[in-house]
């Protein structure tokens, strides 16, 4: 027996869930207000009035993006911002990006990949070169870590990245790399596959 008002109620709850499961569009760089500098032995300075400043190096054929530096103004999240760096230095779609790398400069992440490298019997107070490391999605021996290292603000960005943009639909995380190349160039690298 149909209640009177259950073909309504199922249509208001199809428009919710659409409305839930849409994606947003990447804004364009100047519709972030993004300024770009020439750039220096391929490392690009981006800023932006309200505060946004980065140092990206971006290999469009290799579908590689490197960040060395990141400071957010909070007008935009840097993941957003990011994306709209590739594609207005790339000029393609984000889609194509399969490789970013984090030069780690925060605290709490810092603390993460120690330990993590230690897991792995490296010492990172004592030790300033790590070899890259790599761990595959759904490991089971190291799915604790694979765990940690998408907790990183660096990870959450990569989630974002996969799932809040129409234009990177499909794609996942696959592995993610992480090393230490100096003193204070801890680095973690997330793989991209889709």
């Amino acid at each position: 027996m149909w209640l009177p008002g259950f073909s309504s109620l199922v249509f208001m709850i199809s428009i919710c869930c659409t409305l839930i499961a849409a994606k947003d569009d990447i804004h364009e760089a100047s519709d972030l207000g993004l300024e770009f500098f020439e750039p220096e032995r391929g490392w690009m300075k981006v800023t932006s009035p309200d505060g946004f400043f980065a140092e990206v190096y971006i290999s469009a054929g290799a579908g590689y993006v490197a960040v060395s530096g990141m400071i957010n103004g909070n007008s935009v999240t840097s993941y957003e911002a990011l994306l709209s760096i590739w594609k207005h230095e790339a000029g393609n779609s984000a889609a194509y990006i399969r490789e970013i790398k984090y030069y780690v400069d925060r605290s709490a992440d810092i603390t993460t990949l120690d330990n993590a490298f230690r897991k792995f019997d490296y010492e990172p107070e004592e030790q300033d070169e790590i070899p890259k490391i790599s761990i595959k999605r759904d490991t089971r021996l190291y799915g604790h870590l694979w765990h940690s290292l998408r907790g990183t603000s660096y990870g959450s960005d990569a989630i974002d990245i996969c799932v809040e943009f129409e234009e990177t639909d499909g794609l996942y995380i696959e592995s993610i790399d992480f090393g230490r190349s100096g003193r204070n160039a801890r680095w973690i690298k997330f793989n991209f596959a889709g």
